[in-house]
């Protein structure tokens, strides 16, 4: 009986500690709520960077852009979406990661560790205009990287 009345508060106190932190912490853009005009008003917003030009980010770009259609379906059925949006031009209305195509898409376990080997293209392309931009902050910060992205 003693262990119960230990046990209950402390699940109520770690409850309410989970939802404090889910509060304290709120997303630049919710995913599910991510319209297209938003995505691309919050894009036109990243600037270029200068390290973006170095061999070696290049190399990872040119890694990240061969996994994405090819190798996932669900690249296929994002761009799908993209294409029934085109003829419909419901930017405003229609949902970036509707089915969560865009995420299982573009922060993919395989597409994540391309972008995590490079410091320059993760915190200059990657995070900024994939992860934020796209609603998905969840993955711009550890424990999905270390690296550090100033906003």
């Amino acid at each position: 009986m003693n262990k119960i009345l230990v046990f209950v508060p402390l699940l109520l106190l770690i409850g309410v500690g989970v939802v404090f932190i889910q509060q304290s912490n709120p997303n630049l853009l919710d995913d599910d709520y991510v319209t297209l005009t938003q995505y691309g008003d919050c894009k036109s917003l990243v600037k270029f960077n200068k390290c973006q030009e170095d061999i070696p980010t290049q190399h990872v770009m040119s890694s990240y852009i061969r996994q994405l259609v090819p190798k996932n379906p669900y690249c296929k059925y994002f761009y799908d979406y993209l294409d029934s949006i085109q003829e419909s031009k419901d930017y405003d209305h229609a949902l970036l990661n509707k089915d969560q195509f865009y995420e299982k898409c573009y922060a993919s376990d395989e597409v994540r560790d391309i972008a995590n080997s490079d410091e320059c293209f993760f915190t200059t392309y990657y995070a900024p205009k994939i992860l934020l931009c796209g609603g998905l902050d969840k993955y711009a910060y550890p424990p999905y990287t270390s690296f550090d992205v100033k906003q």
